[in-house]
């Protein structure tokens, strides 16, 4: 054999091996990763999987297969967060309805077990008939809340005079006010300040807001209402004493509450539903605190703001 044959021969021959050693440490790096994996899927831990032996194709392998455990890790950790919300939240709420039921058989237990005059016998009746329509109203909200959710809700537009819907929705919390003995400051125009919407979805709107100034608010109660060109903006506020500024953020959030011991009965979905009502109507809500004065405010686009 020539010279030139022997090289090719030798040539051949170390590239033969090069390529055999290249690819066992390609079936060794495999096996490291596969055991690696093995470990990683068995045990809590952050670590991520790594190489002695570099090679390009096993890098990047490397660096995708990272990219799914750290994305997989982040929602592992948001679901757990979420389920451990969900179980506080569950309790809370089972603990708000079973509070004013509680409380409503300990007043029937009462009135079966002792003699009472017909003034004791109203009054507990009407202690009972309050815890019964809080429970009622919690259920309400999150049958709603529910129905927003699943998009079941179905809206119905109309012309709606925003002015005088919004004075009728206030005559429903006349008795509340003479309970808190106080008056609230009041400002709507006289002018027919019109919208198309839903009607009872802006009812509700209005009704959640209240409410929920009611049950946490402390005296200072207003509604402002005014119109611009295209728009109108309703401003409800109220004193308060347990709203912090690191709470605004918050405060839509459904079951949110400002309420830590839970004692005024709120499932925490009244303004949540307001919201996503609101936005349902192509509207915008926004909270705010200034000093110890809480608000809302609302906008609305309006089609039309004349004399009655």
């Amino acid at each position: 054999m020539t010279t030139v044959s022997y090289l090719i021969i030798g040539s051949l021959a170390l590239l033969s091996f090069v390529l055999l050693m290249r690819l066992f440490m390609l079936r060794y790096q495999l096996y490291l990763i596969r055991k690696q994996l093995s470990f990683l899927a068995g045990a809590q831990t952050n670590l991520l999987l790594t190489s002695q032996i570099r090679f390009r194709e096993t890098q990047a392998l490397l660096l995708d297969i990272n990219q799914v455990l750290q994305r997989e890790r982040a929602l592992t950790l948001q679901i757990n967060k979420l389920n451990l919300n969900f179980k506080e939240t569950i309790t809370s709420i089972s603990h708000d309805i079973r509070t004013p039921l509680t409380s409503a058989i300990g007043y029937l237990q009462m009135m079966e077990r002792q003699n009472l005059t017909q003034d004791a016998q109203r009054e507990y009746l009407l202690i009972i008939e309050k815890r019964i329509r809080a429970v009622q109203r919690m259920l309400d909200q999150l049958f709603e809340y529910a129905r927003l959710e699943s998009g079941e809700l179905q809206f119905q537009e109309e012309t709606i005079n925003v002015s005088n819907l919004l004075r009728d929705t206030l005559g429903m919390f006349y008795n509340d006010f003479l309970e808190k003995d106080t008056e609230p400051s009041i400002t709507i125009p006289e002018e027919a300040v019109l919208l198309m919407g839903d009607r009872a979805a802006l009812k509700r709107i209005f009704e959640n807001i209240m409410h929920n100034a009611l049950v946490h608010g402390t005296g200072s109660y207003g509604v402002h209402m005014e119109t611009a060109t295209d728009q109108c903006r309703i401003i409800f506020s109220n004193q308060t004493d347990s709203i912090e500024e690191d709470d605004i953020d918050r405060i839509f959030e459904r079951f949110f509450t400002t309420d830590k011991s839970r004692t005024k009965k709120s499932t925490g979905l009244g303004l949540s539903i307001a919201k996503k009502l609101t936005e349902e109507m192509k509207g915008s809500i926004g909270a705010f605190l200034t000093g110890d004065i809480f608000s809302i405010q609302l906008t609305f686009p309006i089609i039309a703001s004349h004399g009655k």
